[in-house]
């Protein structure tokens, strides 16, 4: 594979040096008489030997997940509750693309007796392509949103390529879709076989009522089961709901749901609670797109606390949409009265402008990189503090979670609280 840094052709020597028993390259000079397969794109190829090994035997159902919200938690509760029954594959960490996807489906044991893929796409097809090469018996469209705009252009845009790991469901495959999604009729169009939708008190065939969110999680019922999971939000009763549907479609009932999913630790970094001394953070810094932060800062106001703080990065690939769509994302953060907003990047100046602007009591602050933020945020955060920190994958945000657990950090606070008490007596 080439990549943007390197280029495996300049390793097959190693490879084999190392064992590997045959080299798939584009360039045959660098076989030098080494046992090689030349072909046209190596990523392709790759996708076709997965492809090939999803129908060797033994066959196993594979359950699809793709979404602009969503996939990596409803991909892990399937997975969890499956492996109630047996060994399962799985992605190892974030792999949902056209190397990792592949990767996945080769990883393979002769013990599985079921298979998990996500599906990820920044580009018009990739969705079509993955979903080819897994073949999947159960597909899920967790959600439909404004995410990587400037591959797709349009929301539209988006639930079209979504849409795509709907079509060659086998006869006995099942489509499952969000029944309360504005775009739903539009992945129904590429739907010609089984379906079956999920919502959260709304009319579904998997619906979940009763519905209670708490800082230690969520509990709901659903056709008179009670459930209790330790992931917090509804979006996450509501990606709960998909996974129900699909491990039904594979034999499990709601009772053996619930038992499995009560042990279900929280997905790292996805709105994942950590408490740091004195301070709650919600480590939801994997990734962000307009509906996903919405979601995070509508959890946050929901929650206990004596301040409540947002730190958020850049929300990155929304194309030519971008300052709009951060100038409406801080309105919504001062909408929900947020005590702090700590932005940082260059796309957030429209958003710490917007929720200045309509939050005059709260206090806004712009870095314009990481590592000044995190320098201040002795000075900007307080025991008894709830803070969501949220940004891109592209913007690191990690760093200022680990600064926040940083075990000095409230040593700092108290340093910088003193200096701001002696700065205040001598004005």
């Amino acid at each position: 594979l080439r990549g943007n840094t390197s280029d495996g052709h300049a390793f097959v020597g190693e490879a084999m040096e190392r064992g590997a028993s045959l080299a798939v390259v584009e360039d045959e000079s660098c076989l030098a008489g080494l046992d090689g397969l030349v072909v046209a794109d190596t990523c392709r190829a790759l996708g076709d030997i997965a492809h090939r090994h999803r129908w060797t035997a033994p066959l196993i159902p594979w359950v699809a997940v793709t979404g602009s919200n969503g996939k990596t938690t409803t991909r892990t509760m399937i997975a969890h509750v499956l492996r109630s029954r047996g060994p399962v594959v799985s992605p190892i960490r974030n792999y949902n693309n056209l190397v990792g996807l592949p990767l996945t489906i080769l990883s393979r044991s002769p013990e599985a007796w079921a298979g998990v893929v996500e599906i990820g796409a920044s580009v018009p097809g990739e969705v079509a392509r993955l979903t080819e090469i897994a073949s999947p018996t159960v597909s899920i469209v967790t959600s439909i949103g404004p995410g990587h705009l400037a591959g797709f252009g349009t929301v539209k845009d988006v639930a079209v390529e979504k849409a795509a790991i709907f079509r060659k469901l086998p006869e006995d495959g099942v489509a499952i879709y969000p029944a309360q999604d504005p775009r739903a009729h539009m992945l129904l169009e590429a739907i010609d076989g089984n379906r079956a939708s999920f919502a959260v008190e709304h009319p579904a065939d998997m619906m979940a009522e009763d519905v209670s969110i708490g800082d230690q999680g969520a509990s709901f019922n659903v056709r008179g089961v009670p459930f209790r999971i330790q992931l917090m939000g509804r979006h996450n009763v509501h990606n709960c709901l998909a996974a129900l549907l699909a491990v039904e479609h594979l034999g499990i009932g709601l009772e053996e749901a619930a038992a499995a999913l009560l042990d279900m630790p929280p997905v790292s970094d996805r709105l994942e609670r950590v408490v740091a001394g004195e301070i709650t953070v919600l480590n939801d810094v994997y990734n962000a797109n307009p509906a996903s932060l919405r979601v995070a800062v509508d959890l946050l106001a929901a929650l206990p606390a004596r301040r409540r703080v947002v730190v958020i990065g850049d929300m990155l690939e929304l194309g030519e949409d971008s300052k709009a769509m951060h100038r409406e994302a801080g309105r919504n953060i001062a909408r929900q009265g947020v005590d702090v907003v700590l932005a940082v990047g260059r796309e957030t100046v429209a958003l710490a402008e917007a929720a200045g602007t309509f939050n005059a009591k709260g206090t806004v602050r712009h870095f314009g990189t990481v590592q000044a933020l995190r320098r201040e945020l002795p000075s900007c955060l307080k025991p008894g503090d709830v803070v969501l920190v949220k940004g891109s994958r592209g913007m690191r945000l990690e760093q200022v979670v680990e600064s926040i657990c940083d075990t000095s950090l409230s040593d700092k606070m108290k340093a910088a609280s003193d200096k701001h008490k002696d700065t205040s007596g001598t004005a």
